[in-house]
């Protein structure tokens, strides 16, 4: 039996490839690291991030200049995630069937999928760090215009976001109406016609478009009574802001706020509750970028759809090898694979059980978020 397990193992994994290339969306659009060195559950990666540089002025002299360094500097990223997917059991004509490449379990199809899922699930959930915003809470976009896609270019520009390498996610409504635009249908409009006869959205407007089912939802806080600004903020940078509440109320994490006079969007960097009329300290980011007076009304976005307009670099993502030894002595085997498309590290274990051969696979990766401002919601 070992040899026949050893034999279709490969199979399998490269069944599950192939799966999670149709099946992640995220991981291939974002800063993927990619590493082989064999990781744990909890370790840290520093992502390298470029130092941001200025042009000096040429003086000439009979010397050389000094040397200037620029110093790489780097973002933490904890493999912090480690998941697997149900165990599903092959019989022994069905290893028979994976050996002579006739048959795949659809359970192990059905177990990649849900790797998948929770990996685009944990990436997409960073958006509670994005403070850019574009469109209209409640509103899907698209629906007779791209003028979202416009607003949030705009965004993403006056962040400084580089133009190059930037990316639009979609929900399923607003995918589906961005698709029925004449922008998109019609092939006078469109750069690749094979885009337009294949269903997909082509490059428009700066973006690079996809569609992504696990899009999320934001339920924002339930403010209670009238928000305020509670006393003078003299200081622009400030990364906290006091504000008052007439009544019990509360704001959670990934709301996102305007000040009066201010036109920036500020998202809450965490749970706030006002158990009565008071004040609370509120973190915000981006940090504070007007100076306030006191008593500013303070806006809260309603409930929204998060799809995303975003630079590459404004997401980083990492996946690492597990140990994969052979303990046949155990009962177990595993093998590992890397996902050149998505960057996702597959491990693949085989156990035997009572009269059974238990297969499971499972991931070690981790995401981050270390340049909000290169990022943008378009609420839907």
């Amino acid at each position: 039996m070992s040899n026949t397990i050893s034999d279709i193992m490969p199979k399998i994994l490269a069944h599950g490839v192939k799966s999670l290339q149709r099946n992640s969306i995220m991981p291939r659009l974002v800063n993927n690291n990619l590493g082989s060195e064999v990781a744990q559950q909890g370790e840290t990666i520093n992502i390298p991030v470029p130092t941001v540089v200025s042009a000096v002025d040429v003086v000439p002299n009979a010397n050389n200049p000094a040397l200037e360094d620029s110093t790489i500097s780097t973002s933490p990223l904890v493999l912090s995630q480690w998941k697997r997917s149900p165990m599903f059991h092959l019989t022994d004509k069905e290893m028979t069937q994976v050996k002579e490449g006739v048959f795949f379990p659809m359970q192990a199809e059905e177990g990649i999928n849900s790797l998948a899922v929770v990996v685009d699930n944990y990436i997409l959930n960073l958006y509670k760090q994005v403070y850019g915003w574009a469109g209209t809470a409640g509103t899907t976009p698209f629906a007779s215009t791209i003028a979202a896609a416009s607003g949030a270019r705009t965004v993403l520009s006056k962040q400084l976001a580089p133009v190059m390498d930037r990316r639009m996610v979609l929900g399923p409504e607003a995918e589906g109406n961005a698709s029925g635009l004449r922008n998109f249908q019609d092939v006078s409009f469109a750069i690749d016609g094979n885009a337009v006869a294949e269903g997909r959205l082509p490059s428009k407007s700066g973006f690079l478009w996809f569609m992504d089912q696990n899009i999320p939802e934001h339920t924002s806080g339930v403010k209670g009574g009238t928000l305020t600004i509670n006393g003078a903020h003299a200081t622009v940078g400030v990364t906290s802001v006091s504000v008052a509440n007439s009544a019990a109320g509360a704001l959670v994490e990934g709301d996102i706020l305007t000040f009066a006079g201010d036109s920036q969007t500020y998202v809450v960097g965490a749970d706030v509750t006002w158990g009565s009329a008071g004040n609370q300290a509120v973190t915000i980011q981006p940090p504070l970028k007007v100076a306030l007076a006191g008593s500013e009304a303070v806006t809260l976005k309603a409930d929204h759809v998060v799809n995303l307009a975003f630079q590459r670099n404004a997401i980083a993502f990492a996946s690492r090898p597990l140990n994969a030894t052979d303990k046949t002595n155990l009962g177990v085997m595993s093998e590992t694979v890397v996902d050149p498309v998505s960057g996702l590290v597959l491990r693949l274990e085989v156990q035997a059980g009572h009269k059974t051969v238990q297969w499971c696979y499972d991931i070690l990766f981790g995401a981050s978020m270390p340049r909000p401002e290169l990022a943008c919601r378009v609420a839907g």
